[in-house]
């Protein structure tokens, strides 16, 4: 393989041994030790990679220690952007999108084809607005007020406002949508007689 010089018009080969690649300021030159000491305005190909080594270390340093210092997204902010992006997915109609925000363990157990023909609909969406968020560990419930409009019923042209509980799990650093808990057992009361 040749190497064209900028400052030359000549052709110069690759360097044999006891040569060095020399980048000058102009472009990629051939030179012996001598030359070099004569040239020294440039640096070995050697150099370069010793020098785009120490700052790729350097840059990787720095990344891992931005990546402690930094302050997360508080969880409250994160599990509002991610409730924003269900409700207006569901209120678009955008079924994918909202299956996608379901649990893993969910969309495990039900394929997007039977999550969809679930939702067989029967009204719109046309508001929710969350009123508060309360997070307990990697579980929360957001309340949310709902504006809906009922297809196959008249309804009010404002639609029907409803009052919601939702619940959200948090899973490997994100928050997905899940069902509501289940209500603990009451003890059976004891028969005396």
């Amino acid at each position: 393989m040749r190497y064209k010089s900028r400052d030359s018009d000549a052709v110069s080969a690759l360097p044999t041994r006891g040569q060095d690649l020399f980048v000058t300021g102009y472009g990629l030159s051939s030179l012996t030790m001598g030359d070099r000491r004569k040239e020294g305005n440039g640096m070995t190909l050697q150099k370069i990679g010793v020098l785009g080594l120490f700052f790729w270390l350097l840059t990787a340093a720095c990344a891992g220690t931005l990546e402690k210092t930094e302050p997360a997204v508080p969880p409250e902010t994160a599990l509002k952007e991610r409730v924003t992006a269900y409700w207006e997915a569901k209120m678009k109609g955008d079924l994918e999108k909202t299956y996608l925000l379901q649990t893993p363990d969910f969309r495990k157990r039900i394929r997007i084809v039977e999550y969809i023909k679930a939702d067989a609909g029967g009204f719109l969406i046309k508001e929710a607005r969350i009123e508060s968020i309360t997070i307990d560990g990697s579980s929360a419930r957001v309340d949310l007020v709902i504006r809906t409009h009922l297809l196959r019923i008249r309804t009010p042209k404002k639609g029907i406002t409803r009052h919601l509980a939702d619940y959200w799990k948090f899973v490997d650093g994100l928050w997905y949508h899940t069902t509501p808990p289940r209500p603990k057992k009451r003890a059976k009361p004891l028969h005396t007689g």
